[in-house]
């Protein structure tokens, strides 16, 4: 995680999406082995939420190291969720965004009928990412401010939290038939946005 001070920072996603390119390039090359993902916060967006009690958060500053630290900017003291309130944290999240990923599945789902196919592409991706995040913030409440499958995969992957492991495991048990999916999903991705540069689409999945 880097914690910044100014939103405008943490909000430069090219920036932040170069580094997360080349250290996805150092991991392929075999140059680092663990995989490593980016996740930028500001300082006041931290200690809101330890001061919320949000599992992440309260698990990295407790067990997180410090690679680099400036002086004279303190976290918040944790304020741990009841079950109760996790409980109802996690089902509202649920509640959001299964909806959410559903909504986009069936507009997909119209618009690959009617030949539609940018639409279609464009929206088999939301539907895929709501899920992702769907499922991350239900079992962990935190999900990275991405759009990139790839880094929710990676999300569901880490961690220590026992709701972290039972996510990974489910991933790990489909991770062929998740890999083959993601990958067919990012060609058709690709495939529309050089498309949308000629006038016109087909679905390459």
């Amino acid at each position: 995680m880097i914690v910044v001070n100014k939103k405008s920072f943490a909000d430069e996603h090219d920036l932040w999406e170069g580094i997360e390119e080349q250290l996805l390039k150092e991991q392929i090359g075999h140059r680092i082995d663990t995989p490593v993902v980016p996740i930028v916060h500001t300082l006041q967006d931290v200690n809101d939420q330890l001061a919320r009690g949000r599992p992440f958060f309260v698990d990295i500053a407790r067990d997180g190291i410090v690679l680099y630290e400036q002086p004279g900017h303190p976290l918040a003291e944790p304020k741990p969720l009841t079950p109760e309130e996790e409980s109802a944290e996690a089902k509202s999240y649920f509640e959001q965004w299964h909806q959410l990923s559903q909504e986009a599945r069936k507009i997909a789902e119209f618009s690959i009928s009617n030949g539609f196919w940018r639409d279609g592409a464009f929206m088999l991706h939301q539907a895929t990412e709501r899920a992702y995040h769907c499922a991350l913030l239900t079992l962990t409440l935190y999900s990275p401010k991405s759009h990139r499958i790839k880094v929710l995969q990676l999300s569901g992957r880490g961690g220590r939290q026992p709701t972290n492991r039972r996510l990974a495991a489910r991933q790990s048990f489909f991770t062929s038939m998740l890999r083959a999916a993601v990958q067919s999903l990012r060609r058709s991705e690709i495939f529309v946005e050089i498309q949308n540069h000629r006038g016109g689409a087909r679905l390459a999945c």
